[in-house]
């Protein structure tokens, strides 16, 4: 059967890993590189991540008298991962598996609501998506965040184009990205509602856009009214999904720019020639309009915000939206109608990205 749109979702799924197994092991691996081409993983606050499961384990067999842990609910999903993989890996290997772990769900998470926005699975799309797995928010090491979006990803494409009792399957997914953070249920909570609604209310798309964007609007009221908060000191436009191969100055920004140079050609070029195309028309406007509804999102978050029963404030709020719009670019690029030459500049514009890094971080 193939991957298209008579496809039930997990029959679609099934079908590509048994009929390309060998493609979907040998991508993973090769996504997985970049985790294990160092002694350590360079990401930001993943030390701290690693310090506070230390810390913990040693609090919990009593070795620090006087320090207790307090449960949480929330932003611990791969603390807990790492702790469980410690016993029988030890610190090193078990930070190396677990950040593999969350790279193949974000990398696979991305490639299935990709797949379910264009209804057949853009292979020519795959270094573009390893490029953003291992993007600014990754390189943060904001990798609670980081899991409870590429779990949502697989959450939305099932509730997406999912049939039945296949939705249901999405509930499963709810309690991890919850535990992951909290931030992946509301992406998740919004982008459903907004494609189910669009979709089914073609004649009132301008009104479900327009009602989003006063729902985006009224948010930014309310958390200056309520919160306080903490201001970018960046151009808000600057923040659209390239960013996020933006990880040092140089030779990321030029090839940010060649990258967005050729994906707005392509998009153009696409859309021009299919516009007659009422299923390309349709799904691209969806996916237009919820970029378009992050972007607004973007303009009116705060950098940070001051939450009461925190010390910290949940910050780069604007950055880590774009992670979203990033993923929504390359969904629309999955409706381009595949040729030959998308997986060769892709892969060519992923070699400075990842040989970059490796040098950086070296």
């Amino acid at each position: 059967m193939p991957f298209g749109m008579r496809a039930r979702v997990f029959a679609a799924a099934a079908h590509f890993v048994s009929r390309r197994w060998n493609l979907f092991l040998g991508v993973s691996a090769g996504v997985l590189l970049p985790c294990f081409w160092h002694a350590h993983i360079e990401a930001g606050d993943l030390g701290s991540h690693v310090y506070n499961a230390w810390l913990a384990e040693l609090v919990r067999h009593g070795q620090l008298p006087g320090l207790w842990i307090v449960r949480q609910w929330n932003n611990v999903a791969f603390d807990l991962l790492l702790t469980s993989l410690h016993g029988a890996f030890g610190w090193i290997w078990a930070e190396k598996l677990a950040v593999s772990i969350c790279v193949l769900i974000f990398f696979w998470g991305a490639f299935a609501l990709v797949s379910a926005a264009a209804r057949r699975a853009p292979l020519y799309l795959i270094p573009l998506i390893a490029i953003l797995s291992y993007g600014w928010t990754f390189q943060q090491g904001f990798i609670n965040y980081y899991l409870s979006l590429g779990l949502s990803f697989f959450a939305l494409a099932i509730l997406w184009r999912g049939q039945g009792r296949e939705r249901i399957a999405a509930l499963v997914l709810l309690p991890l990205i919850i535990l992951a953070h909290p931030l992946g249920v509301f992406w998740l909570t919004g982008a459903c509602a907004y494609t189910i609604f669009a979709e089914r209310f073609r004649r009132y798309r301008v009104l479900v856009f327009a009602t989003a964007t006063l729902c985006v609007g009224f948010t930014g009221l309310y958390l200056q009214r309520h919160f306080q908060l903490l201001e970018a000191h960046h151009a808000r436009y600057l923040y659209n999904g390239v960013d996020q191969m933006v990880l040092f100055s140089g030779t990321y920004e030029i090839l940010a720019l060649v990258i967005s140079a050729l994906v707005v050609a392509t998009l153009v070029h696409e859309a021009v020639k299919r516009r007659q195309d009422q299923g390309f028309r349709e799904t691209a406007l969806v996916l237009v309009q919820l970029y378009l509804v992050l972007q607004c999102l973007v303009l009116v978050l705060p950098y940070g915000i001051l939450l009461p029963e925190f010390r910290a404030p949940l910050s780069f709020l604007p950055h880590r939206l774009t992670t979203l719009s990033a993923v929504l670019i390359c969904a629309l690029l999955g409706l381009v109608r595949p040729r030959k030459w998308h997986l060769a500049v892709f892969t060519v514009a992923a070699v400075p990205f990842f040989a970059g890094a490796k040098a950086n971080f070296a």
